[in-house]
């Protein structure tokens, strides 16, 4: 995976091949992994999982996986492209420096996440 950045957010794209992955509708190939979008705070993402939920839409995945630190649900549309919401991004400051691979902490809910905050530095 190689992650392009702007500003000081950890990774605005990321790029990876994701070999196999089929679209649900008539087996044509994803060209496309997953749009994520950012929301407010932590409290927002709580919502949105529960709304989601609400509305019988699985989610694919939750919680914190690694590069940027931040929280995250996924969840994918009835054509099988994947959807990210996420808060709490890792800033990056002017000279590059990323959070260790020994502080990434992956878990798999958002309480969990909540519960075992990252690090402020780095």
């Amino acid at each position: 995976m190689v992650f392009f950045r702007y500003g000081t957010d950890h990774h605005a794209i990321g790029i990876v091949e994701l070999k196999g992955r089929k679209r649900a509708a008539e087996g044509a190939n994803l060209q496309f992994s997953h749009l994520a979008m950012e929301v407010a705070d932590v409290e927002t993402l709580f919502r949105c999982r529960d709304w989601l939920k609400e509305h019988g839409i699985p989610m694919t995945f939750e919680g914190r996986k690694g590069p940027g630190g931040n929280l995250g649900i996924e969840f994918e549309d009835p054509d099988g492209y994947g959807f990210e919401l996420y808060a709490n991004m890792d800033q990056i400051g002017t000279d590059g420096k990323a959070r260790p691979h020994s502080q990434w902490d992956r878990v798999k809910t958002l309480e969990e996440a909540v519960e075992r905050p990252l690090p402020n530095t780095w």
